[in-house]
């Protein structure tokens, strides 16, 4: 049966990990008729938390999607995980929605990231919701948490259904109690200040009807200027149906954009919402089914999308063909005919289509933002325990990295090894034991080599001869070379100042091929060297005996002897790091970086959070994830990008040294 657009509501689920969002889905598919029994995470019985993964853990790990029917309304629910480690689902699933239904446990209050999907919602335009969760466990917390709500996301948060003995009531209805009463009052007060008429009726005295006091509460929450808070219990099953009702009678339906934009060719345009216009869609998540393959999640802005019928990618400039089209509730999948505007759904077996991709019609020139997702902090190395699965590993991981955009595999030329990025050290562990589940390849993995460089800070001349005689032909070629440092950042310069034909033009080439084969191996530890200019300003050469081979030799020994003698000094990394720590760690924090070598840069305040710029070696910040998540609990967050390379410090390049030197000798042995 269809449904009209502004029938459908499209809503995510997000909040922090433990506050009861899977539970509260499982809870509405079960008011809606959609399962038979309450699925409970605990158990591992719950219809949306059904990964391997999420069943031995306990928690909610990837995005799931479900679809019920309330009224006369289609809700399409995202369930996103609520532990910072797996953000970026949370970040794909607010991408295909109108609204954000923040989670807070009453117990537990407003964590860190609660904070994180709220300033994401915010970013993108969305309406929000709070949604107090466990309930049952106090109710009379729930009155004291509104105000420490207000001062975090602001006085617009104000209570639609609230506890009242031991049932929720609809502050939208009429209220049966004198506190619903007395808060339906306050809610009133607040609607009118959002709307000129009805402030000017609310201060002559007139009577509000309920009609205009929804419309104007409808008006209210889609602009962001009124944020319903809700009380659930999903255990208890308390507030269920009332937070239904309010997702039907006061959210954002499908039609509406929200401010929301995409461009059309050079121009920026509101987002098109219509069932009769061209087909226009945006990829949110995309993962590996084991029985149809891999299935890409997408949000229908506009038009339709018959099963069988082609569609154009926007990214790829190629057309593609929509085999079989999905409404996907948990792990279960009913295949549709056709997916209208409003809707959320998924296509199987299109290789070629990815997270953030613009699905649409050749002519329409539709193009949706990329979706912006944090960028993963936490490294490792990593190679395959078995020999045979070298070429498998890499195909594998990068399959992984197309369901996950924070999850990235990149392979470090100069230190030769396969790297794996992603959000945290649970994170990485996740998708490793992913790795091993579903491709059979099971990995070794260790810290990443730091990308060190070496550089001279003096000026050397070097000479060298090349003179081999063996029988028959020998080989001659005899280089002068003189080294200088450049600036940082410059790297290579070669200059020929040969004169008088001392060496021939021919065989020059060949003596800078040769400077830079040694340049790839310092004479400190073995790290490539840059930032210096080799000059080539004298030499010899013999009329039979000399060739290309012997000027490369030349010029590599002369200049692996002429850096012995240029001050030749380690260069490491330096990144740019900001951290974002609540105030009662600045100290800390500040006192933390000191002593890994950090130069602070400056610091800023956001709301509770410090906001703290610095420079700091990359060397001393490999393992920092975990151990800035231990300074604050997990309260703070931080970002970095390459700045520059600059000289180690000789006690600490004395270390680095000895260690380069060690490991040679054992890969010797």
């Amino acid at each position: 049966m269809t449904v009209s657009v502004s029938n459908i509501r499209n809503i995510c689920l997000c909040g922090h990990g433990g506050s009861g969002k899977t539970s509260l889905a499982e809870a509405m598919l079960f008011a809606c008729g959609v399962t038979s029994r309450l699925g409970k995470v605990s158990e591992g019985a719950s219809v949306l938390d059904y990964d391997e993964d999420e069943k031995e853990r306990k928690f909610t790990i990837n995005l799931s999607t479900a679809s019920m029917r309330w009224r006369d309304c289609l809700i399409n629910l995202i369930d996103t995980p609520g532990y910072p480690d797996f953000i970026g689902e949370a970040t794909g699933g607010l991408s295909a929605v109108e609204t954000a239904a923040v989670m807070i446990d009453l117990q537990n209050g407003i964590k860190v990231n609660t904070r994180k999907v709220w300033e994401i919602a915010t970013k993108k335009h969305l309406a929000k919701m709070v949604v107090v969760t466990k309930i049952d466990s106090d109710v009379s917390t729930f009155e004291s948490l509104l105000p420490r709500i207000q001062g975090i996301f602001g006085a617009q948060c104000v209570p639609v259904a609230v506890p009242v003995g031991d049932r929720v009531e609809n502050l939208i209805e009429a209220p049966q109690s004198q506190k619903g009463s007395r808060l339906r009052e306050a809610l009133l007060e607040k609607i009118v200040e959002t709307d000129d008429a009805l402030l000017a009726n609310y201060l002559d005295g007139k009577e509000i009807t309920p009609e205009a006091f929804l419309e104007a509460l409808r008006k209210a929450v889609a602009r962001g200027l009124i944020v319903p808070v809700v009380a659930t219990s999903a255990n208890s099953n308390l507030g269920i149906k009332e937070f239904l009702d309010v997702i039907v009678s006061l959210l954002p339906s499908a039609a509406e954009t929200l401010g929301r934009k995409c461009k059309k060719g050079d121009e920026e345009i509101p987002i098109p919402v219509s069932t009769n216009g061209a087909f226009c869609a945006q990829v949110f998540k995309s993962l590996t089914d084991p029985y149809v393959g891999k299935l890409s999640f997408f949000r229908v802005y506009s038009g339709t999308l018959t099963a069988g019928s082609t569609f154009y990618n926007a990214r790829t400039g190629k057309s593609e063909k929509a085999g079989n089209i999905y409404r996907v509730v948990g792990k279960s999948q009913e295949q549709l005919q056709q997916v209208s505007a409003g809707e959320i759904a998924a296509v199987s077996k299109i290789e070629q289509v990815t997270v953030s991709d613009t699905l649409t019609t050749p002519d329409s020139k539709l193009l949706f933002p990329q979706i912006s997702f944090t960028k993963p902090m936490v490294s490792l190395a990593v190679k395959p325990k078995t020999r045979g699965d070298e070429q498998k590993i890499s195909s594998s991981l990068n399959r992984l990295s197309d369901e996950d955009p924070t999850f990235l595999v990149e392979y470090q030329q100069q230190t030769g090894e396969l790297v794996i990025t992603g959000n945290s050290a649970l994170h990485l562990d996740v998708m490793l034991k992913r790795l091993a589940r579903r491709f059979a390849v099971g990995v070794e993995s260790s810290t990443p080599k730091i990308p060190y460089k070496e550089t001279a800070t003096g000026r050397a001349e070097a000479r060298y001869r090349h003179k081999k005689q063996t029988g028959g032909r020998g080989q001659f070629g005899e280089v002068y070379i003189r080294i200088e440092s450049l600036p940082r950042g410059t790297g290579f310069e070669f200059a020929d100042e040969i004169f008088g034909g001392a060496i021939p033009g021919r065989f020059v080439p060949a003596v800078e091929k040769g400077v830079r084969e040694a340049m790839q191996k310092g004479p400190l530890a073995g790290y490539p060297v840059e930032d210096v200019k080799v000059t080539l300003y004298d030499g010899s050469y013999h009329t039979v005996d000399s060739d290309d081979l012997s000027f490369r030799l030349a010029g590599s020994k002369a200049f692996q002897e002429g850096m012995l003698s240029a001050k030749p000094v380690l260069l490491e990394p330096i990144v740019d790091i900001e951290i974002s720590v609540p105030s009662q760690s600045m100290g800390e924090i500040t006192g933390d970086l000191n002593s890994r070598r950090g130069r602070i840069q400056g610091m800023d305040t956001v709301g509770e959070t410090q906001i703290i710029m610095a420079k700091v070696p990359l060397a001393e910040i490999a393992n920092y994830s975990t151990e800035l998540r231990s300074f604050t609990g997990g309260e703070a967050s931080y970002t970095i990008s390459f700045s520059h390379y600059d000289i180690v410090p000789p006690n600490v390049a004395q270390t680095i040294i000895e260690k380069a030197k060690s490991q040679k000798e054992k890969e010797k042995e």
